[in-house]
């Protein structure tokens, strides 16, 4: 006995936009587990590394965040200049690894739409992320 489903196929369109969306969330979360992810945290974290590139260029300015954190924490202010541009360092080799599978995987679907494989859009998965 041979049985049949009649299935019909999921459109291209909705499978492309499924996975660009699945990308984004996963390089998402790939992000959100090496950085705090609220609102205004992003600027906090461009202020305080700006602030560290003035310390380090020897800028006789004010330091409001390092010296907020300095004294939260019983540090110095090159203390926390130093972890801040240590920080942003790491964090910057990390976020591009990830941006870069994340654009690597989004051409590849987009590639793959364009010469309409669905098969090939599926494919994608699993994207080869960095370790977070």
């Amino acid at each position: 006995m041979v049985r049949t489903w009649d299935v019909e196929p999921i459109p291209l369109d909705e499978l492309v936009a499924s996975a660009v969306a699945r990308i984004n969330m996963e390089a998402g979360e790939l992000r959100a587990r090496r950085i705090t992810v609220t609102v205004g945290q992003e600027g906090t974290y461009i202020a305080k590394q700006a602030e560290a590139d003035r310390y380090f260029a020897g800028d006789p300015g004010s330091y409001p965040y390092l010296d907020a954190e300095a004294a939260a924490v019983g540090s110095t202010r090159a203390e926390m200049a130093e972890l801040v541009r240590a920080t942003a360092e790491g964090w910057t080799a990390l976020n591009a690894a990830i941006e870069g599978a994340r654009r690597g995987a989004l051409v590849a679907v987009e590639r793959a739409a364009a010469a309409g494989d669905a098969v090939g859009v599926a494919g994608v998965f699993p994207v080869a992320w960095p370790p977070a």
